[in-house]
């Protein structure tokens, strides 16, 4: 919840008209401090915990993949790549590559200036050599979880990807990242890479907007739920540069 207040003019004064918007303000009513940290160790009895989500056909697990039917989806992992081989829900396929492990981000003029790509360059290909330590594949007629674990052998760490299947067809996905090598430079950038169809061009975000935003400079985006085309949110440097970031966002949607 947010109190939004805005102050306009009562008269004209100058260039400014009546009625002209001179100042707002957004105040979250939410203390954040106040929410209790989820917790979910130990294991999981999957068999009662989401006894309401709807069952599945059927889960097939091979020596290669696990594959999963529900109502109206359709989900094929990987074991050998440790990712989403296929994600079909009402006959169209959602993915044309499944989410992997990203350390690495273009760089900017300001990072070619302090010299980024040469301090990080560990990073830039940490993600796409990692190794498959182990997988571990838990299930219920409701959930199915699979745990993959990884090595990245050029920086001496290890991660863990956890996925959730449900009945729903809804899947989430955690992904962790540990080491204890101190020789490491900053990372500049830690999450999941992941290629969807072109024709998922529209896109939704609740949080900061209209136009872009960034940490040190988001004052002047109203939380909201916002719309645009994806195209809309890059703008074609000739140089690759930061653009299109969304701050603040509880959730987004193609």
């Amino acid at each position: 919840y947010f109190l939004e207040i805005e102050f306009y003019s009562k008269r004209a004064n100058g260039l400014i008209p009546k009625g002209y918007r001179v100042a707002w303000e957004q105040l979250d009513l939410v203390d954040l401090k106040s929410l209790k940290l989820y917790s979910d160790k130990g294991k999981r009895n999957l068999s009662t915990e989401n006894a309401f989500f709807p069952k599945f056909q059927f889960v097939d697990d091979s020596e290669k993949f696990v594959k999963i039917n529900g109502n109206d989806f359709i989900v094929i992992f990987s074991k050998e790549s440790g990712t989403l081989e296929s994600w079909i829900l009402q006959g169209n396929d959602l993915l044309l590559a499944g989410p992997h492990p990203n350390f690495w981000r273009t760089p900017t003029d300001n990072d070619f200036g302090n010299r980024m790509p040469e301090r990080m360059a560990v990073w830039k290909r940490a993600g796409e050599e990692r190794k498959i330590r182990r997988t571990i594949v838990e299930h219920s007629e409701t959930e199915v979880q699979i745990f993959v674990y990884f090595d990245y052998p050029e920086i001496s760490s290890n991660g863990l990807i956890v996925y959730s299947f449900f009945g729903d067809g809804s899947i989430d996905i955690n992904h962790s990242f540990n080491t204890e090598n101190n020789t490491l430079p900053n990372i500049p950038k830690f999450g999941l890479a992941m290629v969807i169809p072109r024709e998922f061009d529209n896109l939704t975000w609740f949080g900061r907007g209209p136009h872009e935003s960034y940490f040190d400079r988001k004052e002047s985006a109203k939380v909201d739920i916002y719309s645009g085309k994806v195209a809309e949110q890059y703008h074609p440097y000739v140089r690759p540069q930061e653009n299109g970031n969304k701050t603040d966002v509880r959730w987004a949607a193609f």
